[in-house]
């Protein structure tokens, strides 16, 4: 299990960031991966999810987070990240590039703006000040996802943005845990969220340690990767 709990200031806006990741059930490893990243200009968070099918997807998920990281934290353009960031997984890995086959979403909040997008499966939520937002897979078929490998990825790398003083909470996440959250219901999910973050950030990351730990569902044996964040002025 990996989680974490920060409280990170960045401008006149303080962020509370509990994430955790667990591996599946009756697996030898976890296959998720995610990253958070932070300086005096913004947050990054990055989370990536191996396919099953690919022996080392591990590796190319890890190395994936690792380089989004890198490119988003120098970039103020991001119209050819999708592009960019294919380029360089592909230039750091040898032999077949299916075995390390992933997906990747992020967010990345910036004083003025958050930045938020993907390929793949998975899903990320927010709830503003007008409006419950949220991205998830557009595939029509739940065996098959978009991938870091997926043709004209250019077009199916989707990137949105909204004003970072719009933004109230977030979620981002791997489909091993947004697969069975009734995400019709999301924005009175992440309310509640909110409301356990500002009460007790610490009691929060150890609930949802207990839930990721002990799924209810039982046939659900991916591996579980999510990081709420909540904003305060």
């Amino acid at each position: 299990m990996q989680s974490r709990n920060l409280r990170i200031n960045l401008g006149n806006n303080c962020y509370t960031i509990v994430s955790c990741s667990v591996m599946g059930e009756g697996k030898i490893e976890n296959q998720d991966n995610m990253r958070i990243y932070y300086d005096e200009r913004q947050i990054i968070v990055v989370v990536a999810d191996g396919l099953g099918s690919a022996i080392y997807s591990k590796e190319g998920s890890s190395k994936i987070t690792s380089i989004a990281c890198s490119i988003l934290a120098e970039s103020t353009d991001l119209s050819e990240f999708a592009s960019e960031l294919q380029a360089k997984w592909k230039s750091d890995l040898e032999g077949n590039l299916n075995l390390y086959d992933t997906t990747i979403k992020f967010i990345k909040i910036t004083k003025e703006y958050v930045y938020y997008g993907g390929v793949g499966d998975g899903w990320i939520a927010f709830n503003t000040t007008d409006e419950f937002v949220d991205m998830k897979s557009s595939n029509s078929f739940s065996n098959q996802t978009d991938t870091i490998l997926s043709f004209d990825l250019q077009n199916k790398f989707r990137i949105n943005t909204i004003h970072t003083e719009k933004m109230r909470t977030a979620l981002i996440s791997t489909d091993g845990f947004s697969e069975d959250i009734d995400k019709e219901n999301g924005k009175p999910f992440l309310s509640a969220v909110s409301e356990q973050l500002r009460i007790d950030s610490e009691a929060f990351k150890e609930e949802i340690e207990d839930t990721l730990s002990h799924w209810p569902v039982e046939t659900n044996r991916d591996d579980k990767t999510v990081v709420f964040i909540e904003r305060e002025q």
